[in-house]
């Protein structure tokens, strides 16, 4: 309550009350905007038929250049052991393109994966697959297989430093233990994939 003088009169004047507008949510399903924001989110979303299937096929492939890369990196083991360093290099420059085929290769699949959006979590939403599974499985997909590949630069850059190293002819019958160590790293990379390619692709 307030007092107010208003020509030579005492008035009592109640003071103005406040009103407040809650905002309220609308349900998706209605209003007339609801057919238009439904068929935003259909165009949104691509199609999956423009995907490029690469699996198994290209999942083959790639493992094909993995165990050719290994049997090349035995052999530059080889001929730096007896101090061929320049037969070694030729054959760790192939070893090293063939892992980088390899990465190719899973860069497709990649792309195909989220093109289909078949990813991990709560990101997945690939049409084909409706078993509660799917989500968890490409969780174990990507991790298993990007933590290989990660593995597999590491191996290219090792492999990089010892032809280097190679070309500069320092390998001999007495010292090759880089090589060595190089080549064992690399085939530790691809046993892994040799567990990793039937657990994920054909099974």
């Amino acid at each position: 309550m307030a007092l107010r003088v208003t020509s030579g009169t005492l008035a009592m004047v109640r003071p103005r009350q406040r009103t407040s507008i809650v905002p309220t949510r609308v349900p998706a399903g209605s209003g007339p905007s609801s057919s238009r924001g439904t068929s935003s989110t259909r165009i949104g979303r691509r199609s999956p038929r423009r995907a490029v299937r690469t699996t198994p096929r290209a999942a083959t492939s790639a493992a094909c250049w993995s165990r050719w890369a290994s049997l090349t990196v035995a052999n530059a083991h080889y001929f730096a052991e007896r101090g061929k360093n320049r037969n070694a290099f030729w054959l760790l420059v192939a070893s090293i393109t063939m892992g980088a085929m390899f990465l190719c290769i899973k860069g497709i699949e990649y792309h195909t994966k989220f093109v289909e959006l078949a990813l991990p979590g709560k990101f997945f939403h690939f049409e084909e697959i409706t078993a509660p599974g799917g989500p968890i499985f490409y969780v174990i997909y990507f991790f298993s297989t990007g933590l290989h590949a990660l593995h597999v630069i590491v191996g290219m850059s090792l492999l990089t430093w010892v032809a280097v190293r190679c070309w500069r002819k320092e390998f001999s019958p007495q010292y090759y233990a880089p090589v060595e160590n190089a080549g064992l790293y690399w085939h530790l990379v691809d046993l892994v994939w040799i567990f990793l390619y039937p657990l994920l692709y054909l099974v």
